[in-house]
């Protein structure tokens, strides 16, 4: 996804200072951006998305901001404020853990058309390609990405639109999780 400078700007700059931001905030699949507050507590690059680590208004719970959906940034005279005892290496290495990652494959899936239309928008590596297959009613994608939790994840969310064809072990994987789920369904 497309960060615009004007927007690493004022959050570098905002970090930087210690200060509080005020931005417009687009929640994924939203359409209408809202008037936010931020206190930044640093950046944390995951695939191909920066998220900005923060809180929001006076709430205290660490929220992550994908920086491609902020817009409208401003550095505001406040100082931020931060959670007490928090420490962004610390965070970045529990998230990091949930996602238990295995390296970098080259994954290879097969999509109905309509599913892999938003991978034309927000690529997720920087080598994807897209071929159009079966008459272009699927999508053949091809990308090296990294095989950890947030990839089977968001794999999942698309259930049958998509079928992963490589690697083995991710098709396996993946399989073995729908015939886990099929026998929660079983009556």
């Amino acid at each position: 996804p497309k960060v615009s400078a004007p927007t690493l700007q004022a959050v570098q700059s905002g970090l930087a200072r210690k200060r509080c931001l005020q931005a417009l905030y687009r929640t994924k699949g939203g359409t209408h951006p809202k008037a936010t507050i931020i206190h930044p507590l640093g950046l944390l690059v995951r695939g191909p998305v920066i998220y900005l680590v923060c809180t929001l208004f006076a709430y205290t719970d660490i929220r992550q901001l994908a920086l491609h959906r902020l817009s409208e940034v401003n550095e505001l005279p406040e100082t931020r404020r931060q959670p007490v005892g928090f420490n962004l290496q610390t965070h970045a290495a529990g998230e990091g853990a949930l996602l238990q990652s295995q390296g970098q494959v080259r994954l290879v899936c097969r999509f109905n058309r309509s599913a892999a239309e938003h991978l034309r928008e927000t690529p997720i590596s920087s080598d994807q390609t897209l071929d159009e297959i079966d008459g272009g009613n699927q999508v053949l994608v091809t990308a090296d990405v990294e095989n950890d939790e947030r990839l089977r994840w968001w794999l999942a969310g698309f259930g049958s639109q998509v079928e992963v064809l490589e690697p083995l072990s991710l098709r396996a994987s993946m399989r073995d999780e729908a015939e886990r789920l099929m026998a929660a369904y079983a009556d």
